[in-house]
Formats: structure tokens, C-alpha cells, sequence
């Protein structure tokens, strides 16, 4: 506000009140870059695509943990739906919406960026054709939102998830990591004789939970030339993906107790963000019932001076 087309006015105008009364903290310096950027939309919709590739990440990892391969958790069936030819198909369509929608607001960020990139200085009438970016990105994230919002909390977890064959070989880093810390044995020589152990197991059609004391013995002879004396309850405890997952308790980590502590941090930030919103709502009908004073009282002294001039008048 002030900038004008290009230049400001030669009205002497106070550009900072007219921000106070329209509730923003600053006015943007220089008039040509306020009137001929886009920043603000361009930060925005940067925002909205960082938040929807983590959006669409999410519904592709419910797509695939919801699959009959995966089961680890069953969609709600009111966000699901049956296949027109097979009646055993439960298709995800909420979540396959939410991650093609996602692709729009990427898009929108790339046009906005390839309207601005050529632009001469100053105002352009191509800045029209930005805003509706703006606020189709704004609809689809705020869709997504509240769809996750309402599907999550109904997400059935599998409790016997462990149990599952599929996890396959996931757990075989942690079996070397124990080779290191109870044997001593160096990494890159336990990287090898774990990584000599799967190409056994995968060729004698084995997996892990099928290991046993003897047979590491054996590829760790072979492979290394090294004798090993392991433990079954060693093998048993770093093969175990529950216990894998309770072995990794730095901070970030999987385990329980890291989860809680991030789930209870962002909490926090959620309880922050929503105070922050209330202060700038509080903060823009502030602005505005200050603008309507103004106002107000422009109209007051326009009426009185209206009023004084007819009585002089006659």
C-alpha cells in the first residue's frame, strides 16, 4: 500500500499507518519491488509444496502398509471402496486422491516460478493469473489435511505385525552391530560375513529367524577366516524386529520411548502454532476495528464541516 503503480505518490502520505490499519507488521521498502513481486505467494506456495510431497509421502506409505502384501494397518471402509470387478479389492481412493492432488500443488509452484522468471519490473497483469494459484493449492492442502485428519485416528494396526515373514532380511544390520559389540569383530568384517549369511540364506531359501549359532560359525569361517562362538539368545535378540525396533533408542529413533518423546514435542509446537494464530487473529480485528475508528471518525469531522458550511450558507 503506497507504492503505487511504480513510484509511490507525491501525497505525503505515511505508508506505515496505512500497514497499521490494514494489520501487517512493515511495508515492503521499495516500491518497485511491491508492486512487481510475488514473494509472498511464492514463499506460500513453496510452503504448501514442502507440506504436500510429506503429505503425499504419507498416503503412499497407508497405500502400500493397507495392501493384503503389507497388512500392517486396514483402511477405515468409509475413506475405502470395492472394485467394480473384483468384489475382494478394498481400494484406497481417499489416500489415491490425496497423493495425485498433491501433484497440482507441486505444479502450481513451478508456474507461478516460470510466470515470474521473465517478467520486466513493475506491475504486470501476468500477477493476476498467479493468484488463482494461490488458492487452488491452498483448497487441495487443506483438503488433505483434513481428510488424513479424520482417517488416521480410524487406522486398524495390525498387533501381531512382527509375527510377519515379511520383514525378511530388515534386521540384519543389527545382527552385525552385535557381532561388533559382544565379539568384537570389526564392522567391515561383520558387514561381510552378515552379508555372506543372507546370500546363504536367500540361496537355501532361509531367513533369518532361521540362523542358528552353527551356521554363522561356518560363513564366518568361510568367508573370513574367523571363529565365532555365538550365542542363540544373542542371535534371537538382534534378529527380533520388535527388539530391533526397542534397540534403537536415539534421539529421532524408533524405539517407544523416542516416539513418545517426539509425539509429546509436537504437541507442543501444535499447541504453539495454535497460539500464534490467535495472537495475529487477534492482532488483524485489532487493525480492523482501528481502521473502522478512523473511518469513522473521518466521516464524523466530513458531516461536521458538511453541517457548518450549509449553516453559513443559510
Amino acid at each position: 500500500m503506497g507504492a503505487g503503480a511504480l513510484a509511490t505518490t507525491s501525497f505525503p502520505i505515511k505508508r506505515e499507518r496505512v500497514a497499521d490499519l490494514l494489520g501487517f507488521n512493515e511495508v515492503l521498502e521499495n516500491s518497485i519491488d511491491a508492486v512487481g513481486s510475488r514473494d509472498f505467494i511464492l514463499e506460500t506456495l513453496a510452503h504448501f509444496a514442502i507440506m504436500a510431497v510429506g503429505v503425499s509421502r504419507l498416503a503412499e506409505d497407508l497405500i502400500v502398509w493397507g495392501s493384503a502384501e503389507f497388512g500392517i494397518v486396514e483402511l477405515p471402509d468409509e475413506f475405502s471402496s470395492t472394485s467394480s470387478i473384483m468384489p475382494q479389492k478394498k481400494n484406497p481412493e481417499v489416500l489415491e486422491v490425496v497423493r495425485a492432488r498433491a501433484s497440482h500443488v507441486l505444479g502450481n509452484f513451478v508456474t507461478s516460478v516460470t510466470m515470474l522468471k521473465a517478467l520486466p519490473s513493475t506491475y504486470n497483469l501476468d500477477f493476476q493469473e498467479i493468484t488463482p494459484k494461490l488458492w487452488e493449492s491452498l483448497g487441495s492442502i487443506n483438503m488433505s489435511l483434513d481428510m488424513l485428519s479424520k482417517l488416521i485416528p480410524q487406522l486398524k494396526v495390525t498387533k501381531n505385525v512382527f509375527n510377519k515373514s515379511l520383514h525378511g532380511f530388515s534386521t540384519a544390520t543389527e545382527l552385525a552391530n552385535m557381532l561388533v559389540r559382544k565379539h568384537k569383530v570389526p564392522f567391515r568384517t561383520a558387514h561381510k560375513i552378515v552379508g555372506s549369511l543372507v546370500k546363504k540364506l536367500i540361496e537355501d531359501e532361509l531367513v533369518l529367524s532361521d540362523v542358528t549359532p552353527k551356521l554363522i560359525q561356518e560363513v564366518a569361517k568361510t568367508s573370513c577366516n574367523l571363529s565365532l562362538n555365538v550365542k542363540m539368545e544373542d542371535i534371537r535378540a538382534s534378529t527380533s524386529p520388535s527388539e530391533f525396533v526397542k534397540a534403537h533408542n536415539v534421539s529421532g529413533g524408533p524405539s517407544p520411548e523416542q516416539v513418545k518423546k517426539m509425539l509429546k514435542t509436537r504437541k507442543q509446537w501444535v499447541a504453539k502454532s495454535k497460539s500464534r494464530l490467535a495472537d495475529e487473529k487477534s492482532k488483524l480485528n485489532k487493525a480492523e476495528n482501528m481502521l473502522k475508528s478512523v473511518i469513522k471518525s473521518c466521516l464524523t469531522s466530513d458531516n461536521s464541516k458538511g453541517a457548518k458550511l450549509k449553516s453559513e450558507n443559510g
